[in-house]
């Protein structure tokens, strides 16, 4: 090794062998110069094949490539241990997975030389792999490479140590903080910022920032789920520089605030604090501490954070402050929201909403709507809806509903909304349109046909005017060239799909009803209604269901009528063309087939009803999920009176005619085959689930599942000597159907050959047909089972947390002691006991709870189908007449 370098690369190598070899080849191939580079691999305990990958590359390059091998201490302990042998006039600390330009060293070089007022050069950070696009800090590049006065221009944040360079001298004393899994290279960059408050910036280079979508995930990709993230990164990081730069400064220098501001947004934007890691004292402890670090920042640099929405820079000051101070409440609105839009019996019905912030005045902003000159006012309704932020309410939906009299088929309607409040009245200078408006503020030429009229919008007004002989067809060729040269994959694919709509649409004589259940998989209502459907020797519609043709369900449905592809372009041109979408799934995947890029369709979609069968009875509050403004349901299939009777109560927000009590689809497809079975059917804990892959759908398991509540409960269950012996005793055989989301690691279970596993693929109706019995906890498989009159027990040993507002679901009306079909037990071996007592009775339903359960639901018969088919007939009447 040479006693000295230009460059130093500490880099903190810990199971990357699938990355390391392009890491090290990206270093290798500097236009600046390999032989100039001082590389330090620094092996952290890895458990793969990494440290040998560094030992080969020191024998290829010994003058410049040296190894440390040390036992695992985290990013920190490896890089302080390279930082150690430094020889280099300037270090970079790469990550083993990520790249640099080729030109990055010579051009930073360039800068450090020329500029010895700065200690500091960093790069423009570019994602790749499982995750593409730029940095959102990448902003402080657009003027070039220079060096930038962070006292006179503040707004330029740096807390990546792996996208900058450092000087070596400014290093000499500093190390990184063990004791931070988090922030760790903020801390250390902050403390070197703070000496000469200039940062350089090189805009013509790149480091690439690897998301990664195999192996295993980087620190910052499970982050929120790790205890680690919460107090240490508040007191060893926040609070501890801000300690150095008033020890050092006598204040918090504003650079250091935007900072702090920045990087505390995925803290302030954070809906809920896991209950899985923190009780309730431990919670309010975190957000007192984070109270303390917001109480150093300005409030003007709080209101400033774009990178934030609007609500969450309100909800920082008034986590902050109490309140939000006036100078900055209408900087912290949420664009006014515009929601339904639809013409009927001579009046336009216009729809919007707003979030009120909490911490601001008493509703005292209002709004009316200025058509042709005359000022209308509109009703105000409050949507019972609450943005929650770190279990606190921070802002609550409202919405206005405005009428306006259509004039003359000739003259034009202009609709402006009037932002009105005790200073004065102005127009509401920036809306954005919902999903379900017909039109999107994004496209200078987007229209709609709404009764016999076009709809537009441009600067947030909104023009109904005449539908002219040609005329339509000259604004589709405007709004196609638009599309088109916006030059973005979903706009052109747009294009084509507008094209072929507008070609085959015109020829359709026969409504279309698009059906489906899950993407891969049907056996739901929707496949119910599909076979009920085709059975018919009239069809109301030509009729489709859309189901993976990888699934057997594709092959079987074929026989009985048309079946799609899901995903497929087919199925996306059928969506469009389809009068009823109509499912037993309510996901945005499933509400448009166009999810993220739908605005190009909106005036398409907005012919198209979504009728929704639902795959369970709802029995919890799921508002935030299924309300109108997220769904839009135009038929909702209920199976029992205080279920319809909730969703009329509870914040759904849909009219009474939306709402059907026919019974299930599926309900009439149930059938009795008992086979001796006891199974257990849990549900999911959403917590637990990790993002989807990209490329083949499945979720992934948060790290400390095995250690989790949920999973040790129930693999200590299928394993259970006493629960085994009295299965064999009494002649019954112990099944387990785990949900979707966990089939893929099921591998994670101790198995035996006394438990049946069974898979994703088995139908439900045949499980519910099969066995005596059914153990779950709060899944709505128990209606089913219930259904048939057969026995449940309910094993609740988690329901606090389950009901901590981390899931998707809320409490109900149903309550489980006192409306449920079986015992409810709280305690594991209260559920053994259980068990075994109802399998030394022959799984006989008791009285008490088979008078539940014809009480609960409407209608116990095999009706079911025909009563959705009638609402069905009365929904496409009801858009035909419209």
């Amino acid at each position: 090794m040479k006693d000295s370098y230009d460059f130093s690369v500490v880099t903190a190598v810990y199971n990357a062998k699938e990355f390391l070899k392009e890491t090290v080849e990206s270093l290798i191939k500097q236009d600046f110069g390999f032989s100039r580079v001082q590389l330090i691999l620094v092996d952290d305990g890895s458990k793969d094949e990494s440290g040998k990958i560094c030992d080969a590359y020191a024998a290829r390059h010994p003058d410049n490539i040296e190894v440390i091998h040390k036992e695992n201490g985290g990013v920190s302990s490896a890089r302080n241990a390279g930082l150690e042998r430094v020889r280099g006039k300037y270090v970079s600390f790469l990550d083993a997975d990520d790249l640099l330009s080729a030109d990055a060293m010579t051009k930073v070089f360039a800068l450090f030389e020329a500029h010895p007022e700065t200690d500091v050069v960093s790069l423009p950070m570019f994602f790749f792999d499982g995750e593409t696009g730029p940095h959102l800090l990448n902003f402080k590049y657009e003027k070039g490479t220079r060096v930038i006065d962070l006292i006179k221009e503040p707004n330029h944040p740096q807390l990546a140590v792996t996208s900058a360079f450092v000087r070596a001298e400014a290093l000499k004393g500093r190390s990184f903080d063990t004791g931070l899994s988090y922030a760790e290279d903020a801390k250390l960059l902050q403390s070197v910022l703070l000496e000469k408050q200039t940062l350089g910036v090189v805009a013509d280079a790149v480091h690439h920032y690897r998301r990664r979508s195999t192996g295993e995930a980087s620190a910052i990709q499970k982050s929120t789920q790790s205890p680690k993230w919460y107090h240490p990164y508040l007191t060893r990081f926040c609070l501890d520089t801000i300690r150095t730069c008033t020890e050092r400064t006598g204040c918090v220098p504003r650079f250091v605030q935007y900072t702090l501001a920045y990087d505390l947004q995925w803290r302030i934007r954070q809906q809920h604090i896991p209950s899985t890691l923190f009780d309730a004292d431990e919670k309010a402890a975190y957000k007192r501490l984070l109270r303390t670090v917001y109480s150093y920042i300005d409030d003007d640099v709080i209101a400033a954070q774009t990178h934030l929405m609007p609500r969450h820079n309100g909800f920082a000051l008034y986590f902050k402050n109490g309140f939000v101070p006036d100078a900055f409440a209408e900087a912290c609105e949420d664009p006014l929201k515009f929601e339904f839009f639809k013409v009927h019996d001579g009046t336009a019905t216009f729809e919007c909403s707003f979030l009120k912030l909490t911490g601001t005045k008493d509703l005292s902003v209002r709004y009316s709507v200025e058509a042709n000159g005359v000022r209308y006012d509109g009703e105000l309704a409050d949507h019972r809806r609450t943005l929650t932020l770190l279990d606190e309410p921070a802002a609550r939906r409202f919405g206005y509903t405005f009428r306006v009299p259509l004039p003359d088929d000739k003259t034009p309607l202009s609709i402006r909304v009037m932002r009105e409040t005790d200073n004065g009245s102005k127009p509401a200078e920036t809306v954005v349109c919902g999903q379900f408006f017909p039109v999107s503020e994004r496209y200078g030429h987007a229209y709609a046909e709404i009764g016999g009229r076009i709809l537009t919008i441009q600067n947030g007004v909104l023009t109904l005017s005449e539908r002219k002989r040609g005329g339509r067809f000259m604004r589709e060729v405007r709004f196609l060239k638009e599309l088109w040269s916006r030059n973005g994959t979903g706009e052109r694919h747009a294009v084509m799909g507008r094209l072929v709509y507008a070609v085959l649409k015109p020829l359709q004589r026969k409504p279309r009803w698009l059906i489906s259940d899950r993407a891969a998989v049907a056996g739901d209502n929707g496949e119910a209604m599909f076979r009920y459907l085709c059975a018919r020797k009239k069809k109301p519609a030509k009729l489709y269901f859309a189901v993976s043709k990888h699934s057997p369900d594709y092959r079987a449905l074929k026989k009985i009528g048309c079946v799609v592809d899901t995903k497929s372009f087919r199925h996306k041109l059928l969506f469009l063309l389809s009068d009823l979408n109509i499912s037993s799934h309510a996901d945005s995947d499933v509400v448009t087939q166009f999810s993220h890029y739908d605005e190009p369709y909106r005036d398409i979609e907005s012919r198209n009803r979504f009728v929704f069968l639902q795959h369970g009875v709802t029995k919890d509050d799921l508002s935030g999920w299924l309300n109108r403004f997220n769904c839009n349901i135009a038929g909702l299939v209920t199976a029992a009176r205080p279920e319809a009777q909730s969703f009329r109560d509870y914040a759904y927000l849909y009219p009474d005619d939306a709402i059907w009590l026919t019974g299930f689809p599926r309900f009439d497809r149930l059938y009795h085959d008992e086979k001796r079975c006891i199974t257990v059917m849990p549900t999911w804990r959403h917590m637990w689930s990790t993002a989807a892959d990209p490329k083949t759908g499945v979720r992934g398991l948060r790290d400390g599942f095995e250690d989790g509540t949920y999973f040790r409960f129930y693999n200590r269950l299928l394993n259970d000597r006493r629960l085994l012996s009295a299965a064999e005793k009494n002649g019954y055989t112990v099944r387990f159907l785990p949900h979707p989301t966990l089939q893929p690691h099921i591998d994670r279970f101790t198995q035996n050959k006394e438990v049946v596993f069974l898979h994703a693929s088995t139908p439900y109706r045949q499980v519910f047909a099969e066995s005596d019995l059914v153990l779950t906890d709060y899944s709505s498989v128990a209606f089913d089972f219930a259904y048939l009159r057969k026995p449940v027990i309910y094993t609740q040993f988690d329901r606090d947390e389950f009901f901590s507002g981390e899931h998707v679901y809320e409490k109900g009306y149903f309550d489980y002691d006192r409306d449920g079909f079986g015992e409810v037990e709280t305690e594991y071996e209260a559920t053994v006991d259980r068990l075994i007592e109802y399998m030394e009775n022959g799984c006989r339903l008791k009285d008490e709870y088979r008078a539940r359960i014809d009480r609960f639901f409407a209608f116990n018969d095999r009706e079911n189908c025909r009563r959705v088919y009638e609402k069905l007939l009365a929904l496409q009447s009801d858009m035909k007449q419209n």
